[in-house]
């Protein structure tokens, strides 16, 4: 290599690493790129639709293994879009093996891009009860059935809605995961990306007991929105809330935690999923406490406390309701 170019690489490194794109400039063999390379996608929610975070290396099954994808998290019923275009190779349904919706990544999506090398992984569509594929996967335009193995999906294209399925203690989310199918390049070794010293414990995390590598697809996320590359929104989004709906609570596993009698205050009682109730007042933000708009409810046992809108979803007002009056 010749000093030219090798000045050339370093400064091409060092401008994405002032721009924020990558941790840290990474050495790669022929044929190989680090697992935080940044690559060409389109943000999977609309702008301004969803929240995400550096995910990577959080704790799963008590640190039995590393969370290897970035949750993106909005409102049930957010349109889920596809990040590249490709063929799908599997879909997770609510029939078959004794799986249900209420485990592990719920109704969920395989994508293979058309050279066979990488598959994009979305889960966590849809309502964590069984029998509704058509509430967790859109339809295909060009066959009028929700989408189904086989199907090709173009960059963009509206694949599902954002839910609740499967493990998703943490609040509804789409799953995104990025899986390299290239043989000869080095598969997922946990225990070179732990932080903080941790050791996740998978009797199997040694090099080479993955059959593929996983990329972390942060950074091509905060690429994608740095410029602005969002789909162009065909499908509807759900109304935002406002004071005067009538909400239910949704996809939590034990119950929703109520704050009063302020907003940031300390909590005040719980609700357990499917708990009705009409907003009264908001929102307001807790950074402290959530990343999500707070709302005053008044629920259906006539209590009232601030709930956080991570797991309210818009309900049909009921016949009749729990007096106004305080």
């Amino acid at each position: 290599m010749t000093r030219s170019v090798l000045l050339g690489r370093l400064t091409v490194a060092f401008a994405l690493l002032s721009a924020g794109i990558l941790p840290f400039a990474a050495t790669a063999t022929a044929g190989e790129v680090h697992r935080n390379h940044v690559w060409d996608l389109t943000f999977p929610v609309e702008e301004g639709h969803g929240n995400y975070r550096q995910g990577w290396h959080d704790c799963r099954d008590g640190c039995a293994r590393a969370h290897r994808a970035v949750d993106i998290y909005a409102t049930p019923g957010t349109p889920v879009y596809a990040a590249a275009g490709g063929v799908i190779a599997w879909r997770r349904t609510s029939s078959g093996g004794g799986w249900s919706p209420t485990s592990g990544s719920g109704y969920a999506l395989y994508i293979d891009e058309p050279e066979g090398k990488f598959r994009h992984f979305y889960g966590h569509f849809g309502p964590d009860k069984p029998g509704r594929e058509d509430e967790a996967f859109a339809v295909n335009p060009e066959t009028g059935r929700i989408w189904q193995v086989g199907d090709t999906v173009q960059r963009g294209q509206h694949l599902g809605y954002l839910g609740t399925s499967g493990a998703t203690a943490s609040g509804p989310h789409v799953h995104f995961e990025l899986r390299s199918l290239r043989d000869g390049i080095p598969v997922d070794d946990p225990g070179d990306d732990a932080m903080d010293d941790r050791n996740y414990g998978d009797p199997d995390a040694t090099p080479g007991s993955f059959a593929y590598l996983r990329y972390d697809p942060f950074y091509s996320l905060r690429a994608a929105e740095a410029r602005r590359d969002y789909s162009s929104g065909a499908a509807a989004l759900p109304p935002p809330l406002a004071a005067g709906d009538y909400v239910t609570v949704s996809g939590v596993r034990r119950a929703l935690t109520v704050r009063g009698p302020g907003a940031c205050d300390d909590a005040v009682g719980s609700k357990p999923d499917g708990t009705f109730g009409r907003i009264l007042e908001g929102p307001a933000r807790c950074p402290d406490r959530t990343n999500y708009d707070m709302w005053r409810v008044r629920w259906a046992d006539c209590s009232v406390g601030w709930a956080s809108a991570r797991f309210l979803q818009p309900a049909d007002a009921p016949d009749a309701f729990c007096p106004d009056a305080e």
